[in-house]
């Protein structure tokens, strides 16, 4: 490559890897360090989880768990701070209790209400799974393992070492019948070599079934025996065929169900520390196995930036946060998501466990979301048909 190639491709990697920096979460404005929260203020911990939590250009921090939050803490005249932890630093606080409450969309879960206790459920979503609309995968190397698989199985070694045998024999007869094949004669050949190559050759042929001139024996069972192979080779290579067109065409297809047996068969990406990841972790350790690409980005923006730009094939996540993200401009028609329920996921906040907080704040959790009105707030954040089904 000329030296003005390398300059330009050079360039494109530097343009590439700046649009992926310009994609990652930035720390959201409306935080307090978390060193500079005053004493007997609480500190409440919050990422960028749209459309729980995110930041508008002018009215800052908002959001369906900002709107709720700011409800509760005004009845209860709570004084605090916002402070920006990523999901896996807001974990480790709410154990060791540094922290007062997480508005941050959590999934309640028994390892967690093990670490640190949980609010009243306010809210459900499920694990989903998310691809490209364009991805119809071809993964050759899955079609070199899966005919691997095949032609080193006992049975299809039996097969093939019956049909050399059968090749062997024909080719056999043929010599000891030559005076009844017409359509090859001896004196024709250059050489003996030559001519027992071409006689085994047409007699693999034969066994195949891919020839349609058969030898013309006088001997009626010997004609018959010739007529059986040919049967018996034509549905056996009729079978191989479709066996290895039923392998490309799997290759090919998009496969939304993810098991322990498909799972390693793909690129995959999800959310650090989420029950996500927990969900693939375990499912992984099923089938004692590990995927093409395991990939782990701190925010859900950046896993399915991941699925957009083909790092990944298949995004496991939150379908709430998921289904808000693939209707903004930045990943519209990119990527779709598929409606099957992997797993459902309960949210609540998250407080240290014995927190005085708790009992005071499942009241009027319950309160707010009891309040008729509370559906229409719902709505302007998620959607009419994320209420309904959740």
């Amino acid at each position: 490559m000329k030296w003005w190639g390398w300059v330009v491709l050079s360039s494109l990697l530097w343009l590439s890897a700046g649009i992926k920096i310009a994609h990652a979460q930035a720390p959201l404005a409306g935080c307090t360090p978390r060193n500079e929260v005053p004493a007997g203020v609480l500190s409440v911990a919050v990422r960028s989880a749209p459309p729980y939590i995110f930041e508008h250009s002018i009215r800052g921090l908002e959001g369906l768990s900002i709107d709720l939050w700011e409800n509760v803490a005004k009845t209860l005249k709570l004084d605090y701070r916002y402070i920006c932890l990523d999901l896996n630093s807001t974990l480790a606080a709410l154990k060791v209790g540094s922290i007062d409450i997480a508005i941050s969309p959590l999934t309640i879960s028994r390892s967690r209400e093990q670490a640190f206790d949980f609010s009243h459920q306010y809210f459900s979503s499920s694990l989903v799974i998310a691809t490209r609309p364009e991805a119809v995968s071809f993964n050759f190397e899955r079609v070199l393992h899966t005919i691997g698989k095949i032609a080193t199985s006992s049975g299809f070694i039996s097969v093939i070492l019956f049909f050399v045998l059968i090749t062997l024999v024909l080719a056999f007869i043929s010599y000891r019948h030559m005076e009844h094949y017409t359509p090859l004669a001896k004196d024709d050949m250059d050489g003996r070599f030559s001519f027992h190559l071409h006689l085994l050759l047409m007699s693999g042929l034969n066994t195949l079934g891919m020839r349609k001139d058969i030898f013309s024996f006088s001997n009626v069972r010997v004609q018959l025996l010739f007529v059986l192979v040919l049967m018996v080779g034509s549905v056996f290579s009729s079978s191989l065929g479709g066996m290895i067109t039923a392998v490309f065409m799997s290759s090919t297809q998009q496969h939304f169900s993810i098991t322990a047996d498909n799972l390693t068969q793909h690129q995959i990406s999800t959310l650090k520390g989420s029950t996500a990841e927990r969900y693939l972790n375990e499912t992984l350790e099923q089938s004692e196995k590990e995927p093409l690409t395991w990939l782990r980005q701190d925010s859900w923006g950046e896993v399915l930036d991941d699925l957009a730009s083909g790092e990944a094939d298949v995004v496991i996540g939150d379908w709430v946060q998921m289904t808000w993200l693939v209707n903004q401009p930045r990943f519209k028609g990119r990527i779709q998501i598929d409606p099957a329920t992997l797993r459902l996921e309960p949210h609540g906040w998250g407080m240290p466990t014995g927190s005085a907080l708790r009992e005071s704040v499942n009241q009027e959790l319950i309160g707010v979301l009891r309040n008729h009105s509370w559906p229409d707030v719902a709505r302007t954040y998620l959607g009419g048909d994320q209420v309904s089904a959740h």
